[in-house]
């Protein structure tokens, strides 16, 4: 809806003085201004992002800065400051659109399903403990040979270099061979005692 000629200029004029008066370090003319420009980059936002959006509040605040910031600098403001506070404000919603686009924000609630609990419950410790035990039982019914080899390889994370030496082997390819028999050789030891 357009405004008739002399709203619109009594409108220029009060913006003028309270640029002028910004200028000057007038604190009435700062929230003189702040009303003239709070409305229509408000509605811009909000027509851009939504009434609800999160960021709505925070690029209202960060354009007004802006705005003031740039009479402050300028020494005033040649133009029109609102149809400039809009674009800004825009540009910011745009900015703002721009970076969702490219890093989407999960909701934390929606999140928390799909994250691990890094501590072990009771029942995952307690299984874990009885696997570790029958595990180690089962080491050690193996021959001298194989469970050497496995302690070697997975208890003290030897070399594979010092393990073909230590085993007597001639070749790293002999170790990672030995290695699957013995833990072939433990894996049906303990499939018959489970």
């Amino acid at each position: 809806m357009n405004q008739p000629p002399s709203r619109r200029t009594a409108d220029a004029a009060a913006l003028g003085r309270a640029i002028a008066g910004v200028v000057a370090g007038d604190p009435a003319a700062e929230q003189e201004l702040h009303g003239h420009l709070l409305s229509p980059v408000t509605a811009a936002v909000r027509s851009f992002l939504g009434a609800d959006d999160s960021e709505a509040d925070d690029i209202i605040q960060e354009t007004l800065v802006t705005a003031f910031r740039y009479i402050r600098d300028g020494g005033g403001f040649e133009g029109d400051l609102i149809s400039f506070s809009v674009t800004v404000a825009r540009n910011r919603c745009r900015n703002a659109l721009t970076r969702r686009r490219r890093r989407p924000q999960v909701q934390i609630e929606d999140a928390q399903d799909g994250v691990a609990d890094p501590s072990a419950d009771a029942v995952e410790r307690l299984l874990s403990a009885e696997a570790l035990a029958v595990l180690r039982a089962g080491v050690a019914r193996l021959g001298r040979a194989c469970r050497a080899l496995l302690v070697a390889f997975y208890l003290e994370e030897r070399s594979i270099e010092e393990i073909r030496v230590r085993c007597g082997l001639k070749t790293v390819q002999g170790v990672y061979y030995r290695r699957q028999v013995c833990i072939r050789e433990l894996a049906s030891m303990l499939a018959g005692q489970l």
